[in-house]
């Protein structure tokens, strides 16, 4: 007796053999995207000051990524006026900070860019001598016309960004805090402003956190390409808009201090 096999036509095997081998794409593409991108590391890092220079915060954020991601990515403020590109620098944060690993502090310059945007958007003495008119440039059209919608939504996000935040070990900031004192509900403008003598010179006991702060590239021994590393702080302003140079503090739970330094130049 003739045994007959019955094959299907070899289209529908085609069309089998291309949705097996698509689902087995997409779900190796999501392992792999899942395995080999999610940051497996318990690495914080900390950068502060770019006032404008988006091609350092690129070269910044593109060595964090070779370096295996983060756990926390914390900028400390002042991410406008100076340097050419402020209008980059906040898109770039903005979407960053859509992360829930990411925080966006707030700096003095942002507040004076609130100032200035929630007035007569008329630049006065304090907003021109800080670097606002770079900032106006980075937001005008070829025509010296001011993107003023642009301005405003940078504005309330701005709005939005916290005065410090606290990890296991940490305290980071602006400015400084009152050595000795719960940063919470210390003033605004002690957190984003100050530059007070007994802030820099606290030791650790006095200081009653370590604090990891910027706002200050220049004081006493400090030079503008320093980092200030001491028992009860590290301060990590070195100066990007004029320097060239703008560093980023490496941590992680073994210890207060950094754990690594690095720079990225141009």
């Amino acid at each position: 007796m003739r045994m007959t096999v019955y094959r299907s036509p070899r289209k529908h095997w085609g069309i089998l053999d291309f949705c097996f081998e698509w689902a087995k794409y997409v779900w190796c593409s999501l392992a792999h995207a899942y395995f080999y991108r999610t940051p497996m590391t318990d690495l914080i890092y900390a950068l502060t000051d770019i006032h404008g220079r988006f091609d350092l915060l690129e070269q910044a954020l593109a060595e964090i990524e070779s370096r295996g991601g983060f756990r926390q990515l914390i900028f400390l403020g002042d991410y406008v006026d100076r340097g050419p590109q402020s209008r980059q620098v906040v898109e770039r944060l903005i979407k960053l900070d859509r992360k829930e690993n990411v925080v966006c502090l707030l700096g003095n310059h942002e507040r004076m860019f609130i100032d200035f945007v929630t007035s007569s958007m008329q630049p006065d003495e304090m907003f021109s001598a800080n670097g606002g008119q770079q900032t106006l440039e980075s937001y005008s059209d070829t025509r010296g016309q001011i993107d003023i919608r642009t301005m405003e939504r940078h504005a309330a996000w701005m709005e939005t960004l916290p005065l410090w935040y606290r990890d296991e070990r940490r305290v980071y900031v602006h400015a400084g805090i009152y050595p000795g004192e719960e940063v919470e509900g210390q003033p605004e403008a002690v957190l984003t402003w100050s530059r007070m003598h007994d802030f820099f010179f606290a030791t650790r006991a006095m200081m009653g956190a370590y604090v990891v702060h910027g706002h200050t590239p220049l004081h006493d021994d400090k030079d503008y390409r320093d980092v200030e590393v001491t028992d009860a702080r590290t301060n990590l302003d070195t100066g990007a808009y004029r320097t060239g140079k703008l560093t980023v503090g490496v941590f992680d739970e073994s210890q207060e201090r950094p754990v690594d330094i690095f720079s990225t130049y141009g």
